[in-house]
C-alpha cells in the first residue's frame, strides 16, 4: 500500500496527504510505528476463563502477559504490529520466527480508552496466545491503498467496499464491525436510489471532508428537511457491533429490512504444517524416535505447538528423558494451559520427581478441564494413593472405572486399595475382573494368593 502511496503523491501530493491521515490508511502497521494511544501498565482478570493478564509497554512496543491461571502457568508476547487505526479499537499481533501472525488476546477499546478481551476472547475457553492469523484475514487491513480502488477504473461502487466491509458468518444482516457497505445497500434508501446511494455519496474515500454536511446533503435529496441538523443521529444511530460490543458503530441499515443474501465470503482455507501428522503417524507405526523431529518442528507453529509439545513430552517421559519431558511439557502448558492432555502429562513427570502435590494439583486442573478423561482419573487415583490418601485414591479409581470399565489397571489399583483397608472379598473380585480382561496378568493371579483368594 505505502508503494503505491508514494507513487501517487508525486502527482496527487494533496490527496495523498489527506489519505495518510485516514483510518482506512492507518488499519494495519508496526507496532512501533503506533501512536500511543492505550493506558499501561494494566492489570486485567478475566472472570469467564479465571485468568489475569498484566499489559505493559516494553521498549516502545506493548507486551501483553498470562500471569495467573488456576495452575499458575505464566506466558507473554510483544506486539509487534498492530491491527485497527485505533480510532475506535486496536488490536495486537505478534510476527513469530517463521513469519506467522499471533492475534493477542487482549485489545484497546478507544470509544471506552479501557482494556478488554479481543473479539472473540470472551468465553471461559478462548484462543490465548494460540490464534494463528491466516493471511485471508488480513487482506483488508493490509492492502487498502490508492490501487484497491483505481487499479480497476471501471468499478468504483460500493462493490470495492464490499470487498471487506460485509459482516462475518452466514447473517449478512447483522450489525457488525465490517457491516456497513451491505447494511446501506440493504436499506430501503438504497433500494429506491436506483443504484445512486453509494458508499462515496457520504464518505469522502481521500479523507477530511465533512461526513455529517455530506449524509445530510445526501438525505435532503430525496427528504424534506425538518429541522434536525443531523440526520444520522435518528435514522443511522450509533450502537454497539454485536461482534465487538465495546465498539459503537454508524448503523448504516436505515431502518433495513432483511434481503436475499448475494454471496458469502469464503472462509481462508486453514494452512496446517504437515509435521504434526507425519509425527503422529509415526508414532502409530512405533517409531516416536522418528517422530520426534516432525513434533519439534511441528511446535514451531502456533497452529499445532499445543499437541506437538504434549507429544514429545509424552515420549520423551516414555523414554526416561524426564529434563527434556518436563522442558517440553512446562512448555506446554504455559502455551495452553487448558490442554487436558498436556496438564495430565506434565503431572506424570512431576510425580516422578517425587513432587507430588503439584502433580496433584495438575492432575486435578486436567479433570476440570474434561471429566471424562479415564486416564486423569485413573492417575489421579494413583497419586491419591501414592500420597497415603487411599479412600480418595479409592474414589478415584472408581470413576476411571464408570468411564472406562475394560481398564485392567484401574481394577488392579483398586483392588490393591481394597486389599490395604482390609476389604478383600472386594478386592478378589478386582482381581478377577483384571483377569478375566487380561487372562496372563501376573500382578492380579499373585495378589489373589496373597490374600488367600485364589479360587
Amino acid at each position: 500500500m505505502l508503494v503505491f502511496l508514494l507513487a501517487c503523491a508525486s502527482c496527487h501530493a494533496e490527496i495523498a496527504s489527506r489519505y495518510a491521515r485516514t483510518p482506512m490508511a492507518n488499519s494495519f502497521g508496526p507496532a512501533q510505528a503506533a501512536t500511543p494511544i492505550e493506558s499501561v501498565p494494566v492489570t486485567l482478570d478475566h472472570a469467564l476463563s479465571a485468568r489475569r493478564y498484566e499489559i505493559t509497554r516494553e521498549n516502545g512496543a506493548i507486551v501483553q502477559r498470562r500471569t495467573s491461571t488456576p495452575t499458575g502457568d505464566a506466558y507473554a508476547l510483544a506486539a509487534t504490529h498492530v491491527i485497527g487505526s485505533g480510532k475506535n479499537a486496536r488490536s495486537y499481533l505478534h510476527r513469530a520466527a517463521n513469519g506467522e501472525f499471533i492475534q493477542l488476546p487482549l485489545s484497546w477499546y478507544q470509544q471506552e480508552k479501557r482494556w478488554a478481551m479481543s473479539p472473540g476472547y470472551d468465553a471461559p475457553h478462548h484462543y490465548d496466545f494460540s490464534r494463528a492469523v491466516e493471511p485471508g484475514c488480513l487482506a483488508c487491513h493490509q492492502s487498502i491503498g490508492c490501487e484497491r480502488c483505481h487499479a480497476n477504473h471501471t468499478n468504483k461502487s460500493a462493490a470495492v467496499c464490499l470487498d471487506c466491509h460485509l459482516p462475518a458468518g452466514s447473517d449478512l444482516s447483522a450489525h457488525s464491525v465490517n457491516s456497513h457497505g451491505y447494511r446501506m445497500l440493504a436499506s430501503p434508501c438504497s433500494k429506491k436510489s436506483s443504484g445512486r446511494l453509494q458508499c462515496t455519496t457520504c464518505h469522502d474515500p481521500h479523507g477530511d471532508t465533512n461526513v455529517v454536511q455530506r449524509t445530510r446533503s445526501a438525505c435532503l435529496d430525496c427528504h424534506q428537511s425538518h429541522g434536525k441538523p443531523e440526520c444520522e443521529t435518528c435514522h443511522m444511530p450509533r450502537r454497539a457491533a454485536e461482534d465487538a460490543t465495546h465498539v459503537q458503530i454508524t448503523d448504516h441499515g436505515i431502518g433495513a429490512v432483511e434481503m436475499p443474501v448475494p454471496r458469502a465470503l469464503p472462509k481462508p482455507a486453514a494452512r496446517i504444517p504437515p509435521h504434526l501428522k507425519t509425527g503422529n503417524d509415526f508414532l502409530r507405526a512405533g517409531r516416536p524416535d522418528l517422530a520426534i523431529p516432525h513434533w519439534k518442528k511441528a511446535a514451531a507453529s502456533v497452529r499445532t505447538r499445543s499437541e506437538a509439545l504434549n507429544n514429545l513430552g509424552a515420549a520423551y517421559l516414555d523414554q526416561g528423558q524426564r529434563a527434556l519431558a518436563e522442558k517440553a511439557l512446562s512448555e506446554a502448558v504455559s502455551f495452553d494451559p487448558d490442554s487436558a492432555e498436556a496438564q495430565n502429562n506434565y503431572a506424570r513427570v512431576l510425580a516422578a520427581q517425587g513432587r507430588l502435590p503439584e502433580a496433584i494439583s495438575r492432575i486435578r486442573r486436567a479433570i476440570a478441564l474434561d471429566p471424562g478423561y479415564a486416564a486423569a482419573q485413573y492417575n489421579l487415583g494413583r497419586l491419591l494413593h501414592a500420597a497415603g490418601q487411599v479412600s480418595e485414591a479409592m474414589g478415584a479409581y472408581q470413576k476411571a472405572i464408570e468411564l472406562e470399565p475394560n481398564n485392567p489397571a484401574a481394577h488392579l489399583s483398586l483392588g490393591v486399595a481394597l486389599a490395604e483397608t482390609g476389604r478383600m472379598e472386594e478386592a478378589a473380585r478386582e482381581f478377577r475382573l483384571v483377569l478375566k480382561l487380561q487372562p496372563g496378568n501376573a500382578d492380579a493371579a499373585r495378589n489373589l494368593r496373597l490374600i488367600g483368594r485364589s479360587r
